[in-house]
């Protein structure tokens, strides 16, 4: 029935009925046309009774704003938005009326008819009939905030932890009547619960019956009053009447018994005799049971094999020569995932919360952490080869696979291993897998001493302000105390380490080098980045001249400095050797292997103390799955820094068009003042810059430099012939002395080169005194440009350091010594300047002096000697710089893309033939590792591989479905297609960096 409508009001005046349609809650849905009517008539009712109310204040339009970073891109966009105010009621609302000029009410579908004359009584009518339309007319949702979700879910659990609590506490209510059993054909009184049955209730018969060979199976009873676990050896039984006690049972290991006997071909008469203990280690805790051995009751041969039952059932040894602890794979599985994603996790505290849980479950046995370690390790091992059947390389990028762009080196102290554990006898699993034999990198590092030995050169780690640790060529002990101090790690621009070899030293160029030689050049990468590439690059020229491989690895590979790292290298070095300025390199930014050490350097708190193999083992464990976890988000991964670098492709094009809108010729004298820049960061500047150049400077000028030295070489003629070897000596002015003979020496030369000028430029009617005032004006002119030029350089310095002193310094005594060193350049720079200001004097056409002042401040035009600033110029040339870089990475990750695509293809390709070959898939005898022996693989075995092989082509085919999906939502499907060649991948390499 409807709700009873308030149709009348108690207020004393005329009642009016308003002839409205009602409905019912479980009518059908109302016409459209009706509900919008209804809506209306609110309108109109509403601002018909609207009471006097004042205007409300007028405010002015605010602006929201606030930044968050795009999920797509990754860029951080700031958003701005108007609020946007209702405009202010008619001073005729206010008042209670309302007229159609001033506030026009479509009245479509409004009844003409209808009767206003009682305000009050029609909106009682009309929102009674709402309230029926209510579930008919639903409002929007309103997007709530991040801080509102959350308030909101703690309300649900506040409003039923008491809901929650009062059922925890019935599960604890044990029954208190007699249960029957709820096994078929059995009425006798249950007495215990199995929850692993769907929870069954048992007898203790059925129980046995039951759980003969289940020993993992929870099983409760309550013999004691409450809910307690049994132990898989313990049962409950019950008497006529009722009384519960707990007694002992028989429960063995699960036994596949064959049907016949394999000796002597009798058939039923196979059966398990008891044969020990096994003890079980599982996620919910350890238990002991009973293992049984196939027997023929024949001719009492063994019809089985321990280790096949053992993997059979989904458990892994500890030994293999003596079968008593059994780890379940279940738990060794969640171990390794929770070590893989938890790194520096103990193995000890692992045993130890397994020991708990096992308390917990009323199974209260030690659990051994040796025993469980030398269980994973083994049982990862195997997982290993298994991944290789399947043809999951993970040490292999599938971007790379096809041509490696760049290779980033670093070095990583924290994976350190103490000198007091012993070594160990053991050879790592892994062996060069990840990390380098130890005697190859032993017998590099002494080649290489033994040439640098030869050609000595002072050593200089200093760049900018820092004192670089890893820019040297000699060995150091960091720490008695260590073994192996840590790794120098290769790996390419997408994270993936591929190479590393550890370091007994310091961080030294031999480590690196070695990588450079094998990894590098093998690989035939293009860019090779370091943070230090400034020092190690002229170190390493100076070795290619002793063999071809050397000399390979400094003009096949192209260096590239670090872009992070650059800001802590001098500005000059940042011009010459960072990848923002290298053509072809893209956005790499050549800090990976960072990303990757902020997941292995957790790993050394648990190697320390690790034998050398088993740390070893350890850390390329962890390189393996850091590689596939990269390798499984790997096309997301490339589409997220694809949609970034077009949107800072087009930020940085806008940004360069306002730059350089009010510079004319800017794309035009680019390159020029790009070599300008590079020019000065070399310390040879160019001193065209200024209407005079060194290799074509005029005549004149050289006459006029002659005709100093000349006048010069004539005064210092006497004091030659009055100094002898006593002046020299006692007065200690050996230069000056040296200098004055050496120019009365060539003084005859030179008159001989006055003359002939002379006879040159005075061929034209030209006066001598004409020719020396201009070349005059054209040597000073030459001078101030070269002193110009030192300004330059020293000013971009000095600012570029008091960015660093507020910017990257993070100690008072980083600071500190960049304050010093900007005191030093500041009083160069007041001496050049004194210097360039008296050489203006000289000119004819002189401009304005300068002072220290004006060069450090932000005036845009500090030096009169340019149309353009130099601040401006270097600003404008890294920002085509940065687009040019943006360009050649949009080329670079369609490459890259294509060559994802092509590294699965050729994984089916292999598997795909590899499934008809499976049985030539043994190797030979004598391996240690976890492999087939081709001359005993049986048939069995070829099915197993084959089924390994299916299960290879099923992933790489879920790969490349989820590049091409991942790919076709930014390119369409006509970008990339299934049959991706090589060759063609290949083709866009000449793209990249031609423009540049």
């Amino acid at each position: 029935m409807a709700p009873v409508s308030p149709k009348q009001m108690d207020t004393g005046a005329k009642t009016t009925t308003i002839n409205t349609p009602r409905f019912h809650k479980k009518s059908t849905r109302p016409n459209p046309q009706l509900v919008s009517m209804l809506q209306v008539l609110s309108s109109c009712v509403n601002r018909s009774i609207a009471q006097p109310q004042k205007a409300p204040r007028k405010t002015p339009n605010t602006i929201w704003w606030g930044s968050r970073p795009n999920p797509e891109t990754g860029v951080t966009e700031t958003k701005t938005k108007s609020r946007i105010r209702s405009k202010p009621k008619d001073a005729g609302q206010f008042a209670g009326g309302s007229s159609a000029e001033t506030n026009p009410i479509d009245t479509d579908g409004i009844p003409q008819d209808m009767d206003f004359s009682d305000s009050q009584a029609a909106l009682s009518e009309l929102q009674f009939e709402i309230e029926c339309l209510r579930e008919y007319v639903k409002p929007k949702s309103a997007s709530r905030s991040w801080e509102s979700r959350i308030q909101a879910d703690g309300g649900n659990w506040e409003a039923v932890r008491g809901t929650i609590f009062q059922e925890m506490v019935k599960l604890e209510r044990v029954p208190q009547s007699r249960i029957v059993c709820s096994t078929s054909d059995c009425t006798k009184a249950a007495s215990i619960c199995c929850t692993s049955c769907t929870n069954s209730y048992l007898c203790s018969d059925c129980d046995v019956s039951l759980h003969y060979m289940l020993p993992l199976h929870q099983r409760h009873g309550w013999p004691n009053g409450y809910w307690e676990r049994l132990s898989c050896n313990n049962t409950v039984t019950c008497t006529e009447d009722g009384i519960l006690s707990l007694e002992e049972r028989a429960c063995v290991f699960p036994l596949d018994c064959p049907q016949t006997c394999q000796h002597c071909g009798s058939s039923g008469c196979v059966t398990g005799n008891d044969d020990g203990n096994y003890i079980l280690i599982t996620t919910t805790g350890r238990y002991n049971v009973q293992k049984l051995k196939p027997l023929c009751d024949v001719c009492g041969e063994d019809n089985g094999s321990e280790l096949s039952n053992v993997l059979r059932h989904g458990f892994w040894p500890a030994n293999p020569r003596r079968f008593v602890h059994l780890f379940q794979v279940e738990l060794l599985q969640l171990v390794d995932r929770l070590m893989l994603n938890l790194p520096g996790s103990s193995m000890s505290g692992i045993a130890s919360t397994l020991r708990e849980i096992s308390s917990l479950n009323g199974m209260p046995m030690p659990v051994s952490p040796k025993l469980l370690a030398t269980a994973l390790s083994e049982f990862r091992f195997c997982q290993r080869e298994l991944s290789m059947m399947r043809g999951s390389d993970v040490m292999n990028c599938p971007p790379c696979s096809i041509e490696q762009h760049s290779c980033h080196m670093d070095g990583n102290f924290k994976v350190y291993r103490y000198a007091k554990v012993p070594r160990g006898d053991r050879t790592p699993y892994y062996k060069n897998v990840f990390i380098t034999d130890n005697n190859e990198v032993s017998k590099h590092d002494k080649d290489i001493a033994a040439i640098v030995r030869q050609k000595p050169q002072e050593q200089n780690n200093l760049c900018g302000s820092s004192y670089w640790k890893a820019a040297r060529d000699t060995g150091y002990r960091g720490r008695d105390s260590l073994d192996e101090t840590g790794l120098v790690v290769a790996g390419c621009r997408h994270a993936m380490a591929s190479k590393a070899v550890n370091m007994f030293t310091g961080e030294r160029f031999a480590y690196h080098h070695y990588l450079h030689i094998h990894h590098i050049l093998q690989r035939k990468v293009q860019f090779m980045w370091q943070d230090v590439i400034c020092k190690y690059w002229p170190w390493a020229s100076r070795l290619a001249g002793q063999s071809e491989l050397f000399q390979a690895a400094v003009s096949d590979v192209r260096p590239a400095l670090s872009v992070m790292h650059a800001k802590a290298h001098a500005w000059d070095c940042q011009v010459l050797w960072s990848g923002v300025n290298q053509p072809g390199a893209g956005t790499t930014t050549g800090e990976d292997m960072e990303q990757f050490f902020s997941h292995l350097s957790r790993v050394g708190s648990t190697t320390k103390n690790m034998s050398a193999s088993r740390r070893e083992d350890t850390l390329t464990e962890h390189v393996l799955f850091w590689n596939e976890r990269k390798i499984q988000n790997m096309p997301q991964l490339l589409v997220k820094k694809y949609n970034r670098v077009r949107l800072l492709h087009q930020q940085y094009h806008k940004e360069l068009s306002n730059l350089t809108s009010s510079i004319p010729d800017a794309e035009k004298n680019r390159l020029m003042w790009k070599e300008e820049i590079q020019s000065l960061a070399n310390g040879t500047p160019i001193i065209g810059q200024s209407g005079v150049n060194q290799q074509d400077q005029p005549s004149s000028c050289q006459l006029y430099k002659l005709h100093l030295k000349l006048k010069e070489a004539a005064a210092l003629g006497a004091y030659t012939s009055q100094a002898s070897n006593q002046t020299e000596l006692i007065l200690g002015q050996k230069t000056l002395l040296h200098s004055a003979k050496k120019q009365q020496q060539d003084l005859e030369s030179m008159t001989k080169e006055y003359r002939s000028l002379t006879t040159q430029l005075t061929v034209t009617g030209e006066s001598i005194s004409v020719l020396l005032e201009e070349g005059r004006e054209q040597a000073c002119k030459q001078r101030l440009a070269g002193l110009d030029s030192r300004l330059d350089l020293l000013v971009v310095a000095v600012r570029q350091r008091k960015q660093a002193i507020s910017n990257l310094a993070d100690t008072s005594k980083q600071r500190t010594k960049l304050r010093r060193r900007n005191e030093k350049d500041v009083r160069a720079l007041g001496e050049i300047v004194t210097e360039r200001n008296e050489v203006n004097t000289m000119l004819t056409d002189r401009g304005d002096d300068i002072s220290v002042q004006m060069l450090l401040s932000n005036s845009p035009q500090a030096l009169p000697r340019s149309t353009v600033a130099f601040d401006m110029k270097k600003s404008i040339v890294d920002l085509y710089e940065k687009v040019d870089r943006l360009q050649e990475e949009e080329l670079l990750l369609v490459r890259e893309m294509k060559n994802f695509l092509a590294f699965f293809k050729n994984i089916l390709y292999k598997l795909s033939n590899e499934k008809y070959q499976v049985h030539n898939c043994g190797n030979e005898e004598g391996c240690h590792h976890y492999c087939l022996n081709q001359v005993s693989i049986s048939e069995e075995c070829v099915q197993g591989l084959l089924g390994l092989k299916m299960k290879g082509i099923s992933a790489a085919q879920q790969q490349l479905q989820n590049g091409l999906n991942t790919f076709s939502n930014v390119f369409g499907s006509d970008k990339f297609f299934y049959c991706t060649s090589s060759e063609d991948d290949s083709s866009d390499d000449s793209d990249i960096g031609e423009h540049s």
